[in-house]
């Protein structure tokens, strides 16, 4: 990307143990994340955790620091309740 913008991608494993593909609005071509050099991948998070690119989890219990990713999983909770 050009511009350098900050931005979100999803990375869809089509199966266990196979290399993800990447699913990005700014590149509409389907690549695996070997392939999307372009990527600078800084955070990684499901439904169990946040993690640092480095695969160190971050404790998300520090409301202060990550209170848009405990919000989300709050409402995430209460729509699933």
């Amino acid at each position: 990307m050009a511009d350098q913008q900050n931005h979100m991608v999803l990375s869809y494993y089509p199966s266990l143990g196979t290399a993800p593909l990447i699913l990005d609005n700014f590149n509409k071509e389907l690549l695996k994340q070997s392939e999307r050099t372009d990527l600078t991948f800084m955070f990684s998070f499901n439904s169990e955790g946040l993690w640092l690119s480095n695969n160190k989890m971050i404790a998300i219990d520090n409301e202060n620091s990550l209170n848009h990713w405990i919000s989300m999983m709050k409402r995430i909770e209460k729509e699933q309740g």
